[in-house]
């Protein structure tokens, strides 16, 4: 969320448009989770391995007028991606990408790993034997959140 109200911001200075409805990024979040359809896509986003086409993201409906009420619609990052893109060759390139296998950007291949396969065994084991999640995370470059989802198998699930 915080990349989405980021982007908004950036955005909208970009583009010159001065008006944003949202007053703060707490604003933004809870306009987000009021959006009907935020529960189903979460969890296709979540499900898919966080791939990009299935991100929400926020689109404007009429583009010569800013982030502003009336003028917003959740959407996946896809769904956006495609309305605006003209280009043949781009579509040709979002759609091949699409259809990666979810394997491929697994463990440490993805582009956001920070630890390798090799790692979650042992941050599993340091957790059993009572180090504690900041300790480990300290450790691995990483924080205690990441930890905690690699312990509960929240990410990482396949090792």
């Amino acid at each position: 969320m915080t990349k989405l109200w980021g982007g908004i911001k950036r955005k909208s200075k970009l583009r010159g448009h001065s008006d944003i409805c949202f007053s703060s990024k707490e604003e933004m979040i809870d306009w987000v989770l009021s959006q009907k359809n935020f529960k189903s896509m979460w969890e296709k986003y979540t499900e898919s391995g966080h791939l990009s086409e299935f991100k929400p993201s926020i689109d404007r409906l009429d583009n010569s007028l800013g982030y502003v009420d009336g003028n917003l619609e959740l959407v996946t990052w896809g769904e956006n991606y495609r309305r605006w893109t003209t280009s043949e060759e781009h579509m040709k390139q979002f759609d091949a990408a699409r259809k990666l296998p979810k394997d491929i950007i697994k463990g440490s291949k993805h582009h956001n790993a920070k630890v390798t396969e090799k790692d979650i065994p042992v941050i599993r084991k340091m957790s059993s034997l009572g180090v504690s999640q900041r300790k480990i995370a300290s450790k691995f470059g990483i924080n205690q959140r990441a930890v905690w989802s690699i312990i509960h198998k929240e990410t990482w699930s396949h090792i």
